[in-house]
């Protein structure tokens, strides 16, 4: 995973929100957050948005996920759930994410 990238594409004041977590605010803290799992695998990724809504510069995606990760310790273990993703086109043209929640369905 380039981590760096997945960061950038977050707006400057994203927040990244899991259910029973603090919330994650800024670019850089969710780089940090995605750094956090530098020695992690995933091994499958699956993303399926359920709707996407645009309303001139801002926009928003409902969906699931689902991933097979090995852990550092060599475990196996699967994560899905729900997400909702918040996008916002930037002055460039871009669409950065303004606000990822994301729900387990375990």
């Amino acid at each position: 995973m380039d981590h760096s990238a997945l960061a950038a594409l977050f707006a400057p004041d994203a927040e990244v929100v899991h259910t029973g977590q603090a919330p994650v605010r800024g670019r850089a803290a969710i780089h940090s957050l995605f750094l956090s799992f530098v020695d992690y695998q995933v091994l499958e990724n699956s993303t399926v948005p359920s709707s996407t809504v645009v309303r001139g510069n801002s926009g928003e995606q409902v969906g699931s996920y689902h991933q097979r990760v090995r852990t550092p310790q060599g475990k196996v273990v699967e994560v899905s759930g729900g997400f909702k993703a918040e996008w916002v086109r930037v002055q460039s043209g871009n669409w950065l994410i303004q606000r990822m929640e994301t729900t387990s369905s375990q």
